[in-house]
């Protein structure tokens, strides 16, 4: 009889570690549905806010000129980002991308500081940083904010087309080149590593090369006008001029919005 109780005994605690067990899990699930609720709850704010502002893309590698300038929207969707960034830190970085588009600029920048100096491996914080400097104007800085994340994954295109673009546009051109080459030999058919690469080359005055570098981005991609108008503006300065009309109309049938001529 003292077997059975002891059994019957032992039976019962191990029912009740099993409950015990089975509540946690299911408190565990509960907490990480909530979470997920939150999140996406979040992001639709976030949505919201964006529609609000006239559906301008975060991303500084392609640019929309769309933008509502009407006050009521604009306080609407502020209200709706500041209460994204109080509930839901992990969408931080869109938080303050979107304030920057504001023009809380002081904002943003100092939060991104912040959140660097708490983890200075949060290359998404660091590219967003150099992103936001970038557009302030501060290029060397962008640059090395680029190159920060860069060091920390060197397989980043899309960092790599930001500071190949930065490096660009402050002149400084072969290391742009360098920049795209590097991206093309991580992948080989990425179209705008062949454009950058053109630009770079004439920049440095290195015509038949940035040619056939545009050539190579249209035969990857024939619809891409960007790449037949920097083929037009090569052709001109190499002094083919009814093959350069032909690539500015091509470009201009491809994209109504770019000029016939540079």
């Amino acid at each position: 009889m003292e077997v059975y109780l002891k059994v019957a005994t032992l039976l019962i605690a191990l029912g009740g570690l099993l409950l015990g067990a089975h509540n946690y899990f299911d408190q565990r699930s509960m907490r990480d549905q909530q979470e997920k609720l939150t999140q996406s709850i979040a992001q639709s704010k976030l949505d919201k806010a964006w529609d609000l502002l006239g559906g301008r893309p975060l991303s500084d590698f392609v640019v929309d000129d769309s933008w509502n300038e009407n006050p009521d929207d604009i306080r609407a969707a502020n209200d709706l980002i500041r209460d994204v960034k109080s509930t839901c830190p992990e969408l931080l970085a869109q938080c303050l991308r979107l304030l920057w588009e504001l023009d809380c600029k002081d904002e943003a920048l100092a939060a991104f500081e912040s959140a660097i100096a708490l983890d200075p491996y949060d290359t998404q914080a660091l590219n967003n940083r150099g992103v936001l400097l970038r557009q302030s104007g501060k290029l060397a800085e962008a640059i090395d904010a680029y190159s920060r994340v860069l060091a920390l994954d060197p397989q980043n295109a899309d960092t790599g087309h930001n500071r190949a673009s930065a490096m660009l546009e402050s002149g400084r051109h072969a290391e742009a080149l360098a920049a795209y080459e590097t991206l093309l030999a991580l992948q080989a058919r990425d179209t705008w590593a062949h454009f950058g690469r053109g630009n770079a080359l004439l920049a440095l005055g290195r015509g038949e090369d940035a040619l056939a570098t545009y050539d190579a981005a249209i035969a990857i991609d024939a619809q891409f006008a960007l790449a037949h108008r920097g083929r037009g503006i090569v052709l001109e300065k190499l002094g083919r001029g009814a093959e350069a009309d032909a690539a500015h109309q091509r470009s201009r049938e491809l994209d109504p919005s770019l000029p016939a001529r540079e």
